[in-house]
């Protein structure tokens, strides 16, 4: 048995790496992510403590209150804003927040400018019937937010909240009236 272990000791030995070699594979091999397509949730962006995606309509009554209307049975919940004419909105779907929506005034001081600083230069931009005065959307898909503002001034109109996702799948669900081109108003 010695004698053969001797003669073959490269053979043996090469036999032993390549199977320390496989069983490192495996454990060191990353596992698949269940949703592949969709962007990691690090630094997902969040109203108020509310986190589309994972907080209820509990979380919104024990954070925002009782809201000043209710739209679509419960569906969507409308909170009073700086604006006298329009509400944050609240999209709740089967008990979770799937979309909000806050409004924002000059008396808010919030512009641009605070949302890149955190998440950087928009890469993705969608026109829609406030493109004409220069106010586009603006997305970051997978840290789930979107603002329309106007890139010259730095003012905000309007951010948007929602559970991370594709750049695809956010113009389908959330941004179906806006385009990928600007329409020239004539």
């Amino acid at each position: 048995m010695i004698n053969l272990l001797t003669k073959n000791k490269f053979f043996i030995i090469l036999v032993i790496v390549l199977v320390i070699t496989f069983i490192l594979n495996l454990f060191l091999k990353e596992k698949p992510n269940d949703k592949e397509s969709l962007p990691p949730k690090s630094n997902q962006a969040n109203y108020q403590s509310l986190t589309p995606g994972t907080s209820t309509k509990e979380d919104v009554l024990d954070k925002l209150g009782k809201p000043v209307a209710e739209e679509e049975n419960g569906g969507i919940l409308n909170y009073s804003s700086s604006s006298s004419e329009r509400p944050h909105q609240v999209v709740l779907e089967e008990n979770n927040i799937k979309l909000i929506k806050e409004i924002v005034t000059l008396r808010d001081e919030k512009k641009t400018i605070d949302i890149q600083n955190v998440y950087g230069k928009p890469k993705n931009v969608l026109y829609g019937d406030r493109s004409s005065a220069g106010f586009h959307l603006f997305i970051y898909p997978e840290n789930g937010i979107a603002y329309i503002g106007q890139a010259e001034s730095g003012l905000l109109l309007e951010v948007w909240y929602f559970p991370p996702t594709t750049f695809e799948l956010f113009k389908t669900t959330y941004a179906s009236e806006y385009s990928l081109t600007l329409q020239q108003s004539q």
